[in-house]
């Protein structure tokens, strides 16, 4: 991610292991502009990205990787 322009802040693992898609959460844009920059840098579509708005977070996007890790990829700019 950090190729494509994005500053992780942490990776931890979920809190559960049994998410089969991977989900995109923009917590601070409501038409989640973020979120699909990132959907894009992993070759998924905007159906990937959600909005949840966060305050007490610190980042802009959430990336929960599902169980179709496999077929991720990072597209070049």
């Amino acid at each position: 991610m950090k190729k494509q322009g994005f500053d992780p802040v942490t990776v931890t693992n979920f809190e559960r292991h049994d998410i089969p898609r991977t989900m995109i959460i923009d917590r601070t844009s409501n038409i989640s502009v973020n979120g699909r920059k990132v959907a894009q840098a992993l070759g998924l579509p905007d159906e990937y990205v959600s909005y949840l708005a966060s305050p007490e977070r610190m980042v802009a996007v959430s990336v929960i990787i599902g169980q179709d890790y496999k077929s991720l990829q990072l597209t070049a700019k």
